[in-house]
C-alpha cells in the first residue's frame, strides 16, 4: 500500500477527545466524513521523507502530511502534492450524526461523613436536565471545579452570572449555596460533598481532565445551545479575526467541536506546540463569524449539501526532512478527521468490506469492461456471513454479492465487441472458501449462491502450503473483520478440493501470493505496496489499494518467427507502443466525466506504475518447427535464451523511454536510482484467439492440444494440420496419398502422431500434443523463464484421464516449491479430436485415481465426472 501519512503530532478527533494519531490504538473511535464515529481496525508507523506541511483557512492547524495522502475537497479526493490553492477547497468537519435525547441525573446516594451523618440538606438525587440545568452544567465545564472539603464552585468576574449559576444549583439539586466576593472576582459555591464526588466521577476532576459525557453530547439541540452559550461565556473571548476559544484539554476539546458540529456552528482548531513543562498543547477553537461565505477571503467556509465545511488552502509546503508517519483504517469507512480536516484512509483492499465500496468497485468494474478491460479483483476483504454490520444486522458474507458480479457479466461486452469477463480472487484463509471453491459447480448448495459465469481463484499462501507436509495440518480460517478464527480445518482435506474442483470444473485458478509480493520490485516494496490478487487470465501480479485498480496494456510476439526479428527492433518498438496505448487509456478515462469519477483508481494507478505486459505465442511451433521436443534439455536451453532475450530489450527501452518521457513516480519516489518508464514489462497472456489471427501458431507458451482439428468461420469450416508435420511428411518423400493418409489416421487417433511408424521416436516426441507432454516439463519449463517475466504466466496444465491423484498433486506442488507465480486452467481430457474451437464435447468416466503401492497424504476418491470439454478460451487478456 502507498505511503500515505501523518506526523506523529496530527490530533485526530475520537469519541472520547482528541489524540495524536501517533497515539490511536485499534479499537478507537474517530469521526469520519460521513459525521458518525467509526472504530480504528489498524494502525500503522513507517518512514517517509516526501513530506508536506499544510495549513487550511489559516487558523486551522497545520498538519504535516505525504504528498500523496488523499484530502477531501470541492472536487472529490486530491493528492496533497496536486492541491492548488486557487482551485480546491478543503472539506472540514461539519456535523456529526448524534441521537438526541433528554436526561436525568441519577445519584446513587447522598454522601456520609466519616461520624456516619447525612449533610443537612439532602441531595436530590433525580434531577432532569433542563435548559437552566443545561446551561449551568456549561458554565460549570468553563469555570468551574471542585473541592475535597465539598464545595462545588465556579469563578469569574461578573457576580450577576455567578448569581444565576448559584441559583439555578439550588433550585435543581435542593443544596444551598451562596455567591461569596474575592477581590477583583466571585465565587459562585455549592456546599454539597454528594454532588462534588458525583461531579468528580461523571466529569472528571480537575480542568485538564474534566470530560463531556456522551448523554451530555446527544442532548437536543436548544439544550446544547444554552450549554455552549453558557461555556463561551465562561471560557469564550474575541479577537480581532473571530471568536475563541482555548482549551489545554483535548478531551474537552473533542467534545466541544462535536457540539458546535451538531449545532452547525463554523468553527477551526489549531493546536500550539507543547512547552517543554506542559503536559498538553493549548488548543484554539476559532468561532466562525456566520454568514463570511467570500470567496476571496482567506478564512471563507462553503457549506455544501453533503453537510461538509468547505474552506481555502492557506499554503501546501514541500518541507526536507525524514520523519516516522501514521496512518490508521477505519471499519467501514474510507476517512477520519485529522485537525477537522477529512483525509482518506488508505488500507482498502480491492473490494472493500462495506456496501459503498461494494458499489464503487460495481461501477468501476462496468466502465473498465465497457472500455475493453478484462477484470479481476480481490474479495478476500469482505467479512463472513452472519457477522455483525456496522447497522446491527448481520452480513451475507462475500458469496452473494459475487454471484451478483456473476450475472453482470452478462449484461456488458468489452470495448462493445465480446462479452465482459471476471475473476474473482479470495485468500486461503478466509471463512467462504470452501463454498468459494465450489462455487461454478452447478449442483450442490442454493442455486442463488452460484456463479457460473465468471471466473474465480484462490490466493494461496506459502504457510498453507507448508501445512500440506505438516505433522498438525490444522488451518486457521480466519474472518477479515473481527480478525478472529472462525472454523480450523484441514489443510490437506483443503487443498484437495481445490484440485478435485479443478479436475470438474477447469477452476479456480491458483495464485501463490507471497511468490508475487517477493518478486515484486523494490522500489514499490518501499513504498508499501502489495499485490492482492492476479487477474483474469493470471497472468497479471500488481499491486492495488484503495488508491489503485492495476492496469496493465498487453501484446505478445509471435516467437514462431523468433529467428527473423530477435535482432531487429521490434520488441523496443512493442514497448513503445504499449506504452503509448496507456496514453491513450488516461485520456480516453478523462473525456466522460462519469468515467473519470468511477475508474479514477485504475487511471490513478495507470499514471503512477505505466505498467505493460509483453507476451508471447508460438513457442510450441517454433520448436516444432526446429525438431525440437519440448521435453529436451534443448529446449529448455532455448526457453531461457528466449525470454532472457525478450527481457533485456524490454529493459533498454523502458531505460530509453524514461530518457525522452521521465520515468515513472512509482520508480522516483520508490528510490530509484536510473531512468524507468514502465515498472512492469512482461506477462505472458493465453492469447488463444491472436494465435488463431497468426496463422494459427501455437497459444501462448503451451503446447499444440492437437496436430489436426476442424476450425469454422465465416467463410466455412477448415481443417487445420499442423505444418510442421506436414513438411516433415513432404520432406521423407512421401505422395499425397501418402499424406492424406497419415492425416486421416491422425484424425482417427484424436489428434495424436504416436502411433506413426514413419516418424521416429525423436519426431514423435516432437509433435506431441499438450496431453502427452509431461506436466511437470511445463512447470519447470514455466520456473525456467519465470526468472526474466516480472509479472505471471497464463499457465495452462493438461491431464489425461484418469488421473493419478499423486501426480496430479506433485505437479501442483513443485510449481510453488519451483517459484511458479500463478496456474491459470486445468484440463482434463480423454484423448483430444479434431474438434471446432469452443465445441461442447460430452466426457464420461474421468476422474482421480491412485497407485495402491504409492504413499500419498490424498484421501484418493473414485469418481465419475462427466464435464464438457475445452470451453471457450477466456479472450479478457489477449495481447
Amino acid at each position: 500500500m502507498p505511503i500515505s501519512c501523518f506526523g506523529a503530532e496530527t490530533p485526530i478527533l475520537t469519541k472520547s477527545g482528541f489524540k495524536y494519531i501517533s497515539e490511536i490504538v485499534v479499537g478507537d473511535k474517530v469521526l469520519t466524513h460521513t459525521g458518525n464515529y467509526k472504530t480504528v481496525v489498524a494502525t500503522r508507523k513507517i518512514e517517509s521523507d516526501d513530506i508536506y506541511e499544510l495549513v487550511v483557512n489559516k487558523r486551522a492547524t497545520k498538519l504535516t502530511v505525504t504528498g500523496n495522502h488523499l484530502i477531501y475537497t470541492n472536487l472529490g479526493w486530491v493528492r496533497v502534492d496536486e492541491l492548488d490553492k486557487f482551485v480546491h477547497y478543503v472539506a472540514c468537519n461539519h456535523k456529526v450524526n448524534i441521537v438526541e435525547n433528554d436526561y436525568i441525573i441519577q445519584i446513587t446516594e447522598n454522601t456520609k461523613y466519616g461520624n456516619g451523618k447525612f449533610e443537612r440538606a439532602e441531595t436530590n438525587l433525580k434531577v432532569a436536565v433542563t435548559d437552566d440545568v443545561a446551561w449551568a452544567l456549561g458554565f460549570w465545564f468553563a469555570e468551574g471545579s471542585t473541592s475535597s472539603t465539598g464545595t462545588l464552585k465556579v469563578t469569574n468576574n461578573n457576580k450577576e452570572i455567578c448569581q444565576k449559576w448559584v441559583d439555578t444549583m439550588t433550585t435543581a439539586f435542593g443544596v444551598p449555596g451562596k455567591v461569596r466576593a474575592n477581590r477583583t472576582w466571585f465565587d459562585g459555591e455549592i456546599n454539597s460533598k454528594t454532588l462534588c464526588e458525583f461531579f468528580d466521577s461523571e466529569f472528571g476532576k480537575g480542568c485538564k481532565t474534566k470530560t463531556l459525557t456522551d448523554w451530555i453530547v446527544e442532548l437536543p439541540k436548544e439544550k446544547l445551545q444554552k450549554f455552549y452559550a453558557a461555556f463561551y461565556l465562561g471560557d469564550g473571548c474575541k479577537t480581532t479575526n473571530a471568536p475563541m476559544i482555548e482549551l489545554a484539554n483535548p478531551k474537552l476539546v473533542a467534545g466541544l467541536s462535536t457540539i458546535l458540529n451538531k449545532l452547525g456552528v463554523k468553527h477551526s482548531l489549531q493546536l500550539a506546540k507543547k512547552t517543554s513543562t506542559a503536559t498538553n498543547g493549548i488548543i484554539s477553537v476559532s468561532i466562525g463569524k456566520g454568514q463570511q461565505n467570500n470567496k476571496n477571503s482567506p478564512r471563507c467556509g462553503l457549506l455544501m449539501h453533503d453537510g461538509l465545511m468547505y474552506n481555502c488552502i492557506d499554503s501546501v509546503t514541500k518541507v526536507e526532512k525524514k520523519i516516522d508517519v501514521y496512518d490508521i483504517q477505519v471499519e467501514d469507512d474510507e476517512s477520519f478527521s485529522a485537525a477537522g480536516i477529512v483525509a482518506h484512509n488508505c488500507f482498502l483492499s480491492s473490494v472493500d468490506d462495506s456496501l459503498a465500496g461494494i458499489i464503487d468497485h460495481e461501477a468501476e468494474s462496468s466502465w473498465l469492461a465497457a472500455m475493453g478491460g478484462g477484470l479481476g479483483a480481490s474479495w478476500s476483504a469482505l467479512r463472513t456471513n452472519k457477522t455483525k454490520t456496522s447497522r446491527g444486522g448481520e452480513s451475507t458474507g462475500a458469496i452473494p454479492f459475487i454471484a451478483q458480479f456473476d450475472r453482470k457479466v452478462l449484461a456488458y461486452r468489452q470495448a462493445g465487441t465480446r462479452r465482459a469477463a471476471y475473476a474473482a480472487y479470495i485468500d486461503i484463509s478466509h471463512p467462504e472458501i470452501v463454498e468459494f471453491v465450489s462455487m461454478r459447480k452447478p449442483t450442490g448448495g442454493a442455486a442463488e449462491r452460484k456463479s457460473l459465469n465468471l471466473h474465480h481463484a484462490v490466493n494461496i499462501s506459502d504457510a498453507f502450503m507448508d501445512k500440506l507436509y505438516a505433522a498438525d495440518d490444522s488451518w486457521e480460517l480466519i474472518d477479515p473483520h473481527s480478525k478472529k478464527v472462525t472454523d480450523v480445518v484441514s489443510a490437506r482435506e483443503l487443498w484437495q478440493a481445490i484440485l478435485t474442483m479443478r479436475v470438474e470444473t477447469g477452476e479456480p485458478y491458483i495464485h501463490f501470493i507471497d511468490t508475487s509480493n517477493r518478486a515484486l520490485p523494490q522500489e514499490q516494496k518501499n513504498l508499501n505496496l502489495l499485490i492482492n490478487n492476479s487477474n483474469l487470465c493470471s497472468e497479471i501480479v500488481l499491486p492495488t489499494s484503495a488508491e489503485r485498480t492495476a492496469v496493465c496494456c498487453l501484446s505478445s510476439v509471435n516467437l514462431e518467427k523468433y529467428d527473423e526479428w530477435k535482432n531487429t527492433t521490434m520488441v523496443a518498438d512493442l514497448i513503445k507502443m504499449l506504452d503509448n496505448v496507456l496514453d491513450t487509456f488516461i485520456e480516453a478515462a478523462n473525456l466522460s466525466d462519469s468515467a473519470k469519477t468511477s475508474i479514477r483508481r485504475a487511471t490513478f494507478s495507470a499514471s503512477r506504475e505505466r505498467s505493460l505486459g509483453l507476451g508471447a505465442m508460438g513457442f510450441h511451433a517454433y520448436l516444432q518447427k526446429n525438431l525440437i521436443p519440448m521435453e529436451s534439455e534443448e529446449a529448455a536451453k532455448i526457453n531461457e535464451e528466449i525470454f532472457a532475450s525478450i527481457r533485456e530489450q524490454a529493459e533498454k527501452a523502458t531505460e530509453e523511454l524514461g530518457r525522452i518521457k521521465g520515468s515513472c513516480p512509482d520508480y522516483v519516489e520508490g528510490g530509484g536510482t536510473g531512468v524507468r518508464r514502465n515498472m512492469h514489462l512482461i506477462a505472458i497472456a493465453p492469447n488463444a484467439s491472436s494465435s488463431i489471427l497468426c496463422g494459427n501458431t501455437s497459444p501462448s507458451i503451451e503446447p499444440y492440444s492437437t496436430n489436426s482439428f476442424s476450425q469454422r468461420t465465416e467463410n466455412g469450416t477448415n481443417i487445420f494440420k499442423n505444418p510442421h508435420l506436414t513438411r516433415l511428411l513432404v520432406e521423407k518423400g512421401m505422395t499425397e496419398d501418402e499424406i492424406k493418409s497419415v492425416w486421416r489416421s491422425i484424425a482417427a487417433k484424436k489428434g495424436s502422431c504416436q502411433h506413426l511408424t514413419c516418424l521416429s521416436d525423436h519426431e514423435k516426441a516432437v509433435f506431441k500434443t499438450s496431453f502427452e507432454i509431461s506436466q511437470k516439463t511445463l512447470v519447470k519449463l514455466a520456473a525456467d523463464r519465470q526468472k526474466h517475466i516480472d509479472q505471471a504466466q497464463s499457465l495452462n496444465l493438461f491431464f489425461k484421464a484418469p488421473i493419478a491423484v499423486e501426480e496430479l498433486h506433485d505437479t501442483h506442488y513443485s510449481a510453488w516449491k519451483l517459484g511458479v507465480k500463478t496456474l491459470y486452467y486445468m484440463r482434463t481430457s480423454i484423448e483430444r479430436s479434431g474438434e471446432n474451437i469452443g465445441q461442447k464435447i460430452e466426457r464420461a468416466g474421468e476422474g482421480l485415481t491412485t497407485d495402491k503401492n504409492t504413499d500419498t497424504f490424498v484421501q484418493t476418491q473414485f469418481k465419475t465426472v462427466t464435464k464438457t470439454g475445452f470451453e471457450i478460451e477466456c479472450v479478457g487478456c489477449e495481447g
